[in-house]
């Protein structure tokens, strides 16, 4: 069989997309932009996965019982994907796209389950201008051209802020502080 024949049958058995049924997640589930924009974004062959919350089911009028069992449902579908990471503060799961599989086919795939409240591209980003930007050393001046990194944050609660720590997002001072 050729390779774009193979691909929905691939899908079907990875991620388990149900025979017979559309491919295309309901606009509202849709993710909004899969574009790659060269130079700036482009896929990097791992998805971003939160399957629907039980409760948010329950509170959509589906039974506690069944609102669990989808919930467990989607987390056997992800067990079938190589795992990357699991981030348990928001129920999200980091995959890898499996080998010969588009990202956007893969995203498309998880979606038709309607399992999953989001499955979005862990994009591969890229700042041209940060990344030619020379931090200012305190004081006046400049670093050169290579990114120096000569402050944190002031934020008592940094610590707190998990999601900061974790995208190293701090390192942005080293390039603007603000101003008063």
């Amino acid at each position: 069989m050729p390779l774009p024949t193979l691909l929905p049958l691939l899908a079907a058995l990875v991620l388990g997309t149900p025979q017979g049924r559309t491919a295309r997640p309901a606009e509202t589930d849709a993710p909004t932009n899969l574009t790659e924009i060269p130079g700036v974004r482009r896929f990097s062959g791992r998805l971003i996965v939160r399957p629907k919350q039980p409760r948010d089911l329950v509170e959509g009028g589906v039974r506690a019982a069944r609102a669990r069992a989808l919930h467990l449902a989607a987390e056997r579908r992800l067990a079938r994907l190589e795992w990357i990471e699991y981030v348990q503060a928001t129920d999200e799961s980091i995959v890898r796209v499996p080998a010969g599989m588009r990202d956007v086919d893969a995203i498309e795939a998880l979606l038709a389950s309607d399992l999953f409240e989001y499955v979005e591209p862990d994009w591969l980003l890229s700042v041209p201008e940060l990344a030619q930007a020379s931090p200012r050393i305190p004081g006046g001046g400049s670093a050169g051209p290579a990114p120096v990194f000569w402050s944190r944050p002031d934020d008592p609660l940094l610590q707190a802020q998990w999601h900061h720590l974790r995208m190293r997002s701090f390192r942005g001072w080293g390039i603007e502080t603000g101003s008063p």
